[in-house]
């Protein structure tokens, strides 16, 4: 899970025009989550495995380091 300044659905739109399936946002499956917990409002789910190369992280890398 991260946590991103930025909306995970802004990011999400994103990365689907680099190609890239993003991460789950945690939001939507949880939206009642108490003020305590606001930082989850901002939170993402990922998954690696051994099908992601390489360059696939480097990609998603760049891809979110671009402004």
């Amino acid at each position: 899970m991260i946590k991103t300044p930025r909306s995970p659905a802004q990011l999400n739109k994103k990365l689907i025009k680099a190609g890239i399936i993003g991460g789950l946002e945690l939001k939507r499956f949880y939206p009642d989550l108490p003020a305590s917990e606001a930082g989850m409002t901002k939170a993402m789910l990922w998954c690696a495995t051994e099908m992601n190369t390489r360059e696939d992280i480097d990609k998603l890398i760049k891809t979110l380091s671009k402004e």
